[in-house]
């Protein structure tokens, strides 16, 4: 927890070995063991050996360095060093009031100068100080006090700072309320009054994601006020304390959605800074023989100190996000008979309120169409409550694929009213025939509403109003938007579920105007760009005299025909392909909303086209079968009929879609941008790319065997796009 603890006294004072008795070594940053690291003992004048004093002044800041690095985690820390000099003390308090913690001295000043020397001369020889030294140390006590704000103890007082835990049995009933995200309706569905009877526990993420931040910070601001009342703090609550203190939050869903709602309501950063402040880091508690502790995250076992627990670990939870069920297995297999937890903030696996019993979790995935989840403790024992949560925010902020509900634009001069001046659309214009695409900007601020989310190889008529061609609406990848995120999946997918092999390529449309009788062969927003000649090469290559098909179908059918161009050659990508091809993807209706036509309809059109098919890898017939699907896929090695793939789409009975990206392409898509910069400017910049055995390896040959071999002009004599390159990697690692 955030406690930091300060030992006081001079050399021979007795500091260390109370840190020894008190079995506090683990926590401990000891000034004499970094001078170590510096530097190894030296030989004074007299011939002793002794610590060396020559890098003072590389060794403080560097524990300093090291102490705001433990508390950005909220690890309980001893500093073992004299801390004599109330100025030194500074710096320990400027770094306590930022990450929120409670300072106290070990005062060791009570100890007489001759016993000082005399404990001095008993140490290891390399550990003595000078007595010199300690006189002079001792008398800057008489000088020096301990600044105020710093509680003094002595060394036998040190159990008066443990975490106890706070008996609440005189209460009728301790409410524990699970993760809201900005979800105020359930909340206050349940919670109509606040009853002084009762103990209400919050268990943290009271913001994003919902659509109603401002009004649960409003409530929570007026109950952090109650004696009966405390808030534990989450994981999302960082967001607030980085608001408060106006130094940027990294979060860019706080920042689009949940610090204009606080903004507009007219919450100022002080006010919700001073909030953050009086969040708890967890609760524990006694209540008629049961002992309970509640945290954000949920730990593995009821901890014999509770202070000695980093912060980190109470607000995400031991192990990491995936873990929440293992967690709870191993508490109740560690816990006595009347133990139990309650956490929040992680359920993977989709299990009820009443894990096992003695865990209880709390996170209901109310921002994703789940539930609000309460645990009402009473003389007759834990209830659960639930409470629906019935998706009104998502229905106003997106659709099914992540946009704004598509209320608002009911036919195609609407669409083209809001496309007009929209700086986050582009348009390439064919005559009366436009294109419509999302911009750059609109893709890397991920700025998804309903007109962006349309705007993706949209072809329209301007002068008749109809759609010619089109492709999908935008979708998304696994976890990338709200909506994917595995616990709005696990409650909004509605089963059958069917995953779809993804192909490496780009997308081709062919669609018809019938205004002009003309057959449309497109490409990424293009009738006769680079990518559009390739698409309609290839497709004519493999077609021949059926494109003649293929033209009687789309104008028949008013649709549009999508394709998955392959051209090894002229565009290789990641996953390496032998020949030019297309895969057959989707028959899209000329809609203004998405709309395709069946698997058995592309199925035959694909056989009479005498095409690949995009390939339908299974049927997951409910969440536990998609589940377990889900963790074979996302290994390492995984090959999917023993080959690399990039990854599936999912798309279950309404047509929801997400993207599943697997590990290897992902990995050398990243090493793609490794391998651009390297052979550009001969090092990456950003060295976080380099984590792992793999990208430093091949980054150092990149830099010794083919980047030297870069000619005058920039160029290389061979191909290096990431296939050939990782051809030529893996062959001379073969050879080694």
């Amino acid at each position: 927890m955030r406690i930091l603890l300060l030992m006081r006294g001079v050399p021979g004072s007795g500091k260390s070995t109370f840190i020894k008795e008190q079995g506090l070594e683990p926590y401990t940053l000891s000034a004499d063991a970094l001078r170590l690291l510096y530097a190894s003992p030296m030989l004074d004048n007299a011939g002793r050996w002794c610590i060396s004093p020559h890098f003072d002044k590389q060794m403080w800041p560097f524990l300093l360095q090291t102490l705001e690095e433990r508390m950005k985690r909220g690890c309980f820390t001893v500093v073992d060093a004299t801390n004599i000099r109330g100025r030194d003390m500074t710096a320990y308090k400027k770094l306590a009031n930022e990450y929120k913690y409670r300072i106290y001295v070990v005062d060791f000043t009570d100890i007489t100068l001759e016993e000082a020397k005399k404990r001095n001369l008993l140490r290891e020889e390399y550990k003595q100080v000078p007595e010199n030294v300690i006189e002079r140390m001792y008398a800057q006590l008489a000088d020096n006090k301990v600044p105020s704000a710093i509680t003094v103890i002595k060394p036998g007082e040190l159990s008066q700072i443990w975490y106890k835990p706070r008996d609440l049995s005189a209460y009728k009933k301790v409410i524990h309320i699970g993760d809201i995200h900005g979800c105020y309706k359930p909340l206050k569905e349940y919670l109509e009054e606040i009853n002084p009877q009762n103990y209400y526990i919050f268990l943290g993420d009271y913001i994003d994601r919902g659509s109603e931040n401002a009004e649960v910070l409003q409530l929570l601001l007026q109950l952090a006020a109650l004696d009966n009342v405390t808030l534990l703090e989450g994981n999302h609550e960082a967001n607030l304390r980085d608001y408060g203190l106006a130094d940027g939050v990294a979060s860019k869903e706080f920042r689009m959605q949940t610090a204009p709602e606080l903004a507009q309501a007219g919450l100022s950063r002080k006010a919700v800074y001073n909030f953050y402040r009086k969040l708890s880091q967890c609760f524990c508690y006694t209540y008629q023989g049961k002992k309970v502790l509640v945290s954000h995250g949920g730990v593995a076992r009821m901890p014999e100190n509770l202070s000695l627990v980093a912060t980190a670990e109470l607000i995400y939870g031991t192990g990491v996000y995936e873990d929440a069920l293992d967690v709870d297995m191993s508490f109740a297999k560690h816990a006595a008979a009347n133990e139990y937890q309650v956490h929040g903030h992680r359920n993977y696996e989709g299990v009820p309120t009443e894990v096992n019993e003695h865990c209880f979790n709390l996170d209901g995935a109310v921002e994703m169409g789940g539930q609000l989840r309460a645990l009402e403790l009473s003389e007759n024992g834990f209830a659960v409550v639930t409470i629906g949560n019935a998706l009104e925010y998502l229905d106003k902020k997106k659709g099914a694929n992540g946009s704004k509900a598509n209320a608002k634009i009911e036919n195609v001069q609407q669409l083209l009213a809001n496309f007009a001046g929209n700086p986050l659309i582009k348009e390439k214009s064919f005559g009366v025939i436009s294109s419509f695409n999302f911009t750059r900007d609109a893709f890397y601020n991920k700025a998804w509403d309903d007109v962006t989310c349309k705007a993706r190889g949209l072809y329209i008529n301007k002068r008749t109003e109809k759609v010619v061609a089109r492709s999908y609406d935008k979708f998304f990848n696994l976890d990338e938007r709200p909506e994917t995120k595995l616990n709005a999946l696990r409650h909004n997918l509605q089963f059958p579920v069917q995953a779809y092999v993804k192909v490496n390529g780009f997308l081709g449309i062919v669609g018809y105007d019938s205004a002009q009788k003309k057959l449309l062969v497109t490409s990424k927003g293009d009738m006769y760009g680079l990518y559009a000649k390739i698409f309609k090469n290839t497709l004519a290559a493999e077609l021949k005299e059926r494109m003649q098909l293929l033209e009687d179908f789309v104008k028949t059918n008013n649709c549009s025909v999508i394709f998955e161009c392959i051209e090894p050659e002229m565009d290789p990508h990641i996953i390496e392909y032998r020949k030019p091809q297309v895969v057959l993807l989707e028959i899209i209706e000329n809609e203004l909303s998405f709309a395709h036509r069946p698997y058995a309809e592309l199925v035959a059109l694909g056989e009479q086209l005498q095409v690949e098919i995009k390939e339908q890898a299974c049927t997951l017939t409910s969440w536990d079968e998609l589940q377990a699907w889900l963790k074979t896929i996302m290994q390492e090695d995984y090959l999917y009929d023993r080959k690399h793939i990039e990854g599936f789409v999912i798309e279950d009975s309404r047509h929801f879609m997400t993207k599943l990206k697997l590990a290897y392409y992902s990995e050398w898509k990243r090493l793609r941008r490794v391998a651009e910069a390297t052979l550009r400017h001969g090092a990456v910049k950003a060295k976080w790319q380099l984590n792992d055995e793999l990208s430093r390896e091949f980054y150092q040959w990149l830099q010794e065997e083919i980047y030297p071999l870069r000619k005058g002009d920039g160029t290389y004599a061979f191909a290096t796009d990431i296939i050939s390159l990782r051809k030529r990697f893996e062959e001379r690692n073969s050879c080694i």
